[in-house]
């Protein structure tokens, strides 16, 4: 597929969490407290269709969930390793179950991962000297100088299967430069505004206008194999409406190319978000939003439906159930009022308002290269 392939999967490998964080939509799933795991035959499925289309891109396990929670994590990453040889594995964790022991770095090395992204919502050091036993390479994900003296990017695509590599980051609230410009998402306003209004992060009302190439860039997949439009989907309000990975590589490309997709980036692309039921209650404004010349101009006009191109005219229909969903959401929402007087009394505001986070919203965009 090429420069038109994703270079990401954002998988949800177990929907559910041990933590309960303020900034997270893990807060707001169903309450029946029951974790749910993707199955093998999901998994195994998401891997033919990633060794045929995009070999050498990496597969992210994180999205809402604790992916080390999940029973058969072992057996999952050796699968993946056997299934599509050259894709990266990585894993995005909070690291409490590698601390205790339930989990371990080695085993899942041993496995197939490639490389583990610690969120660090205890003492570093504990994780720093799990790095240090793990013989992987590691650094600082906020001070780059601090790690072994040969440690690779985590985000290249260097299409090593032996490649080893431990990540180490401050936790989202405690990221300076998440906090300051727009990346501590509302999720699409799927958050529980009582823990998180008090802390700064507040319901996205006005869209920005602002490109995006997520949906470039991220192939993101459910615990169930739904695909969803992005990876800040969360709640997958997309989910059951475009296709799944069990409907194989042609089923991939269908929703790759298909008419949902390409109708958000192409709004995406002319920076209108407002247009979009999903995106226009985003708040995500980081610089690779940005990016521009990621696809040939007019790459956007058309869609696949399996047999033929046809031209983007009218996408009123393909968003329908989206903004019958956002509607509903919005009846939900903390009023504006209600938001300013918690404003007002807080005194633990730590997130610029989501308006401050817009200030760079008309910027032009950066070439690739």
């Amino acid at each position: 597929m090429g420069r038109y392939g994703p270079w990401v999967w954002a998988v949800e490998f177990v929907r559910g969490c041990n933590f309960k964080c303020w900034h997270c939509s893990a807060r707001v799933f169903p309450s029946d407290g029951v974790h749910r795991y993707m199955s093998r035959e999901t998994w195994e499925s998401m891997f033919k269709i990633a060794a045929e289309c995009t070999p050498n891109g990496r597969l992210e396990l994180g999205q809402c969930g604790e992916p080390t929670l999940h029973p058969e994590l072992y057996e999952m990453l050796e699968l993946g390793r056997k299934t599509s040889p050259t894709t990266q594995q990585l894993i995005h964790t909070n690291g409490s179950n590698v601390l205790s022991g339930k989990v371990s770095l080695g085993k899942m090395f041993d496995a197939g991962l490639n490389t583990v992204v610690f969120d660090v919502y205890s003492k570093k050091d504990w994780f720093v000297d799990l790095a240090k036993k793990s013989g992987a390479e590691w650094y600082l994900y906020d001070d780059h100088k601090i790690g072994s003296p040969n440690h690779r990017n985590a985000w290249s695509y260097a299409n090593d299967p032996d490649m080893k590599l431990v990540v180490i980051r401050d936790c989202p609230e405690k990221r300076m430069r998440w906090r300051k410009f727009g990346r501590m998402s509302t999720f699409l306003n799927h958050i529980d505004w009582k823990v998180a209004m008090p802390k700064g992060l507040v319901p996205v009302r006005e869209s920005y206008e602002r490109k995006c190439t997520i949906p470039m860039r991220f192939s993101t997949v459910d615990y169930e194999g739904n695909y969803l439009f992005c990876c800040i989907d969360f709640l997958c309000e997309s989910g059951g409406l475009l296709g799944n990975v069990k409907d194989g590589p042609e089923g991939f490309k269908r929703y790759w190319f298909g008419e949902l997709m390409q109708s958000i980036r192409k709004r995406l692309h002319n920076k209108d978000r407002s247009g979009i039921p999903y995106c226009s209650q985003c708040n995500c404004a980081f610089s690779k939003c940005d990016w521009t010349g990621m696809w040939p101009e007019g790459s956007y006009d058309g869609w696949w439906d399996g047999e033929k191109w046809n031209k983007i005219i009218d996408d009123s229909e393909v968003f329908a159930d989206g903004w019958k969903k956002k509607e509903a959401k919005e009846s939900l929402l903390p009023t504006k009022s209600e938001e300013q007087e918690v404003l007002e009394k807080s005194s633990d505001i730590i997130v610029p308002s989501t308006i401050v986070a817009q200030r760079d919203r008309n910027r032009k965009g950066f070439g690739l290269k």
